[in-house]
């Protein structure tokens, strides 16, 4: 503080006060600068005087120059009109000569000859009568005729004296102008022209003798602008013409100035007088130097410059000299003093000998600011230690309190972690028990209050982990996991889990994910789950009618990572302005009505913006009440290493264009998207008879339809009405028949029928499979037709498949589904199984399983190709994966194999497969299937419908084969969960991709389709090499099996 009351000091006596600075503060010049400035400050005054007056000067004397040249020039006019007239005045009186008016060419020529030697000035006597001929000259010439010389027509048409243009005589190679006058015939009729050539070399000699001075100039031209005569330098300039340039003065009606730079370089100031003036004809002008008028101007300038750059000097010198000795030094007294007091020496002082001066009198008080500034520092130095004695009290105090906040956090954080055990622990009980109990037969009284309990614990299960979600945001404990999943999948299978309550309510649901979205990510696959969950359950919870449509979008995408974004609308009660803002704050809706018609805890907004925030992304809303709401999320996703951008395999665009037929916008929005995205084209319709219509205009202009996609509710028809009438009216009509359904509400005619039919919200790959599919192939289920279309075994090699599989119960599940269809099969284990039995006998197909120990599938389907490539023979080979990620089709296609079956599949789907194989090879060719893509999965713990597939291939005289599955499963995947375990705490790559494929194969097999789908994501985890968080993933998995192990055992229990 001393230290700056110090450079206060100093820093006044600089710049004298605070309000009056002299220079910016930007600028620091020294007390010698200052006086350098000051004198030069003295010396600009001056200057500029000197240069005003100059300026003035030069102004008064350029407009004396401007006045003089134009009267010069209108003297030099009347020396010209004396020399016209005198022209005039000799051609009157040769045309009053005799010979002239009588033509006589020998007597007028005489006579002209002996004239001209008077005239020194003319060099050239003439005469023409009417037509032009000339007939009396005055010596040679070239002249004949004069027919089209300007002169002699200018002359026949006016009264008076007629002058010509610059010329050049080819005789003579001078140049002249001409004066003419027209004369009389005896008989006073128009006889002719006389005329004289004026001698342009005298016209020059007797300028020169003007005497001009050497930087003034004269210039006479003609009408036309060609130049006769110019001093100085006329051999540059005589015989050119200047019309081009000085068009606008040379036809102007007044006399006038202008400036310019001559042929010589010299800038003049010029006078001019147009040919419409005295003395007509003739283009006057002449110039005087600029530099010549303004010579004494200049010197007297230079002269007062030098004598004030001297006394600048001077004043230079002197405060050079005087300065540092009277000013200077004790001013930097001064400051050292100022220096002394920031070093804290407060005992320096001024002492200057000279009291008297103003600085004598400014180092007085700087000594009495020494005083004050010592006793100042003395009070600072008491009042600093009294601050750091209540500083340490402070500290004392706040590090304590710290302490209790921190025990208070942490006991509300273990309180809150013994409240998640304690309530979520029974709650699984409770849950699993009432899981149990809808399995067993209830009466409808009893299964309805079995599903009031169920909701009401899932309810209550949601309403808990929002609690503790929100309270692990603000304690900053939530951490983000890192796993590679399919973004695709993920969209899809979260929206198709609220199909059933959507379906409810009536509303229309659907979702859409582009083909060019990058789907192969890495992130927390569970965070952006529960963040489609929230926000897909709000728009589903406060609409009452209409429909909730989910899209995603690629907002940008780099190397490593791409910017998703995914938005939810809705048509339901929609949000004022004022409160949407409020929505995403903890415990908030936007009014308290709101809580009481809905329910809710106002958690969910709240967690969806804090896991988008720490995805990278943000979250906001547009709405207005009562048209609905859209929630747009963003989140940053890492790209999986090798990943392209997700392209479900599909059929191939023949140009066969689609008809949507629904009335609803936001299917029809969808379809036409997801159609659109594989450039298939859509048209719409939107009732029945719309559709039949459009059919007809379609086939008449000979572009059928390829597919027609129906919405089963339709105003004027049901769905199935419109594809049966189609099929009635077009029986033989080459296209796909799709029915759509809400979810939950398959139509039982549907199952006669030869339509495809789908459920809502449609998925892309179902959607694709549908357009894929033949019904043609498959044969009804009916017994007549099923007899039909199975093949009865008689031991054919067209009838007998080899089965290589190394899984027990995929092995189970296949052999029985071929035996079903009335093949005979042969199994293998491995690759080298499999080629030992194709060596010794043939087989109409073979399905092969692509990871097998020993060797592989993909091996063993090349050794076998090279083996038939030396029998000329091709047996179909049918891949059987569980890997469905982008390449996998052209790897399988790579090593030879002919086709490819997703595990698990459907009867349905195996036996489109073996009808599409064992027809002609030119059918098989042009098929169009989507083998690759695996059925609709359900997130139930255990999807039943697989089981009831299974009991459908139950043959007589065989073992129970669901039990015998289940038994298999339970079997292999002890062995599958301990290598998990193990790979997680080693962190094995390999071992946990091998375990994980295979339990998912397995579990997918006896419909444990939630731990399927977990160890799909462990699969695709462990494929990307991130392992590090698996132990997450499996603890998650073991949970899942475990619940999959107690209903799958209820229900060996009731079958026994």
């Amino acid at each position: 503080m001393i230290g700056q009351a110090a450079r206060r000091v100093a820093d006044r006596f600089t710049v004298r006060s605070a309000n009056q600075y002299v220079f910016p503060r930007g600028i620091r010049i020294g007390l010698t600068g200052r006086l350098f400035l000051l004198v030069i400050l003295a010396v600009v005054p001056a200057l500029v005087i000197q240069a005003w007056n100059e300026y003035d000067q030069r102004i008064a004397r350029e407009g004396e120059i401007r006045q003089h040249v134009v009267e010069i020039t209108k003297q030099f006019g009347g020396e010209i009109g004396v020399l016209r007239e005198g022209a005039r005045q000799l051609l009157l009186a040769l045309a009053q000569l005799d010979p002239v008016k009588s033509l006589q060419p020998t007597a007028c020529s005489a006579l002209f000859s002996k004239l001209k030697s008077r005239y020194a000035n003319y060099s050239f006597l003439g005469a023409a009568d009417i037509t032009g001929r000339v007939f009396c000259v005055s010596g040679p010439t070239s002249f004949s005729r004069v027919t089209d010389q300007p002169f002699f027509t200018r002359a026949l048409a006016q009264p008076e004296l007629a002058v010509g243009n610059y010329w050049i005589d080819p005789v003579s190679n001078q140049g002249t102008i001409h004066f003419a006058e027209r004369f009389e015939d005896g008989n006073g009729h128009t006889g002719g022209v006389v005329f004289a050539g004026l001698d342009l070399a005298w016209l020059s000699d007797h300028l020169k003798k003007r005497g001009l001075s050497p930087t003034a100039s004269i210039l006479i031209a003609d009408r036309e602008g060609n130049i006769i005569a110019r001093l100085p330098h006329p051999e540059l300039l005589v015989g050119k013409n200047m019309r081009t340039s000085h068009e606008p003065i040379m036809d102007g009606d007044g006399a006038g100035w202008e400036e310019a730079v001559g042929v010589d370089g010299t800038t003049r100031i010029f006078g001019y007088v147009p040919a419409a003036l005295p003395p007509k004809d003739f283009f006057l002008s002449a110039g005087q130097s600029k530099a010549e008028a303004f010579a004494e101007i200049d010197t007297a300038t230079r002269r007062g410059v030098g004598l004030i750059l001297a006394g600048f000097l001077a004043a230079i010198y002197a405060a050079l000299a005087v300065g540092p000795k009277s000013i200077r030094r004790p001013i930097e007294g001064l400051l050292k003093l100022t220096t002394e007091w920031r070093k804290g020496n407060y005992e320096a002082r001024a002492r200057l000998e000279d009291r008297a001066s103003e600085i004598g009198r400014l180092g007085a008080a700087f000594d009495d600011m020494a005083d004050a500034l010592a006793a100042r520092h003395a009070a600072q130095n008491r009042a600093e230690e009294e601050l750091r004695d209540l500083n340490t009290t402070l500290e004392a105090r706040i590090q304590q309190r710290t302490v209790e906040l921190e025990r208070a956090v942490e006991a509300k954080s273990q309180f809150l972690a013994n409240m998640s055990h304690e309530i979520r622990t029974p709650l699984n009980g409770v849950v699993g028990m009432l899981e149990l109990v809808r399995q067993t037969e209830l009466g409808a009284t009893q299964q309805r209050f079995v599903e009031t309990a169920r909701r009401s614990a899932d309810t209550l299960l949601g309403l808990i982990n929002g609690v503790l979600d929100v309270s692990k945001i603000e304690a900053g404990r939530v951490e983000l996991e890192h796993s590679a999943f399919d973004l695709r999948t993920l969209v899809e299978e979260v929206t198709e889990s609220f199909s059933n309550l959507a379906c409810g309510k009536g509303l229309e649901l659907g979702c859409f994910v582009p083909a060019n979205l990058p789907t192969a990510v890495v992130g927390d696959s569970g965070r952006l789950r529960q963040i489609l969950t929230n926000l897909i359950g709000n728009a589903i919870k406060f609409t009452e009618r209409g429909e909730v449509g989910i899209r995603v979008q690629l907002v940008e995408q780099f190397l490593a990572s791409a910017m998703i974004a995914f938005e939810v609308s809705d048509t339901g009660i929609g949000i004022p302005a004022e409160k949407r803002d409020q929505i995403f704050e903890a415990f908030a809706q936007a009014d308290s009505s709101t809580t009481r018609r809905y329910g809710g805890t106002g958690l969910g907004l709240t967690i969806a913006k804090y896991f988008c925030e720490m995805m990278g992304g943000t979250i906001h809303v547009a709405s207005a009440p009562g048209v609905g709401s859209c929630f747009r999320g963003t989140a940053r996703f890492g790209l999986q290493s090798g990943a392209a951008v997700s392209e479900a395999v599909v059929p191939a665009g023949d140009g066969m264009p689609v008809l949507v037929v629904t009335d609803n916008a936001l299917s029809r929005e969808l379809l036409t998207d997801q159609l659109s995205a594989r450039s298939v084209r859509s048209d719409h319709a939107q009732t029945g008879s719309d559709a039949l219509a459009a059919l007809s205009q379609a086939i008449a202009r000979g572009r059928p339809y390829g597919c027609v996609i129906i919405d089963n509710l339709l105003p004027d028809m049901s769905g199935i009405e419109l594809a049966r009438t189609i099929k009635s009216a077009y029986p033989q009509g080459d296209f796909q028949l799709i029915v759509l359904t809400p979810f939950g509400r398959e139509i039982d005619e549907l199952a006669d029928s030869r339509f495809y039919w789908l459920t809502k919200p449609i998925r892309q790959y179902a959607l694709w499979d549908g357009l894929a599919y033949d019904v043609a192939d498959v044969a009804p289920e009916t017994s007549g037709a099923d007899e039909a279309a199975i093949p009865r075994s008689s031991g054919t090699k067209e009838t007998r498949v080899l089965l290589v599989e190394d899984n027990p119960v995929n092995l189970e599940v296949c052999v029985a589904i071929l035996e079903r269809l009335g093949y005979v099969v042969e199994t293998a284990t491995n690759g080298w199984d499999a080629l030992e039995r194709h060596a010794n006998r043939e087989f109409g197909l073979i399905f092969m399983d692509c990871q097998m120990p020993e060797m592989d599938g993909y091996e063993a389907t090349a050794e076998i190709r090279r083996r038939e490539s030396q029998s000329h023979r091709h047996t179909p080979i049918i891949a059987l994966t569980g890997n469905v990620i982008a390449g996998a089709r052209e790897r399988c296609l790579a090593a030879g194999m002919d086709d490819y079956l997703a595990k698990p599949f459907t009867l349905d789907q195996m036996k489109a497969m073996l009808t599409a194989w064992s027809s002609p090879p030119t059918l098989r060719a042009t098929r169009n299937h989507l083998a690759l893509v695996p059925a609709s999965v359900s997130t139930e713990p255990v999807d039943y419908k697989v089981l009831d597939s299974l009991r459908q291939l139950q043959k007589e005289q065989r073992s129970d084969i669901v039990q015998q599955v289940i038994n298999l499963f339970f079997q292999g995947a002890a062995s599958l969960l301990k290598d998990l375990e193990r790979g997680a705490t080693n962190h094995d790559a390999s071992l946990l991709h091998q375990a994980s494929h295979a339990l998912k194969s397995v579990s997918a097999n006896v419909g444990a389709t939630a731990l399927s789908s977990r160890c799909k994501e462990l699969e695709a985890m462990a494929q990307s090499g991130i392992v590090s968080d698996a132990a997450p993933m499996v603890r998650a998995i073991l949970e899942d099996y475990r619940m999959a192990e107690i209903l799958l055992s209820n229900r060996l229990q009731k079958v026994a």
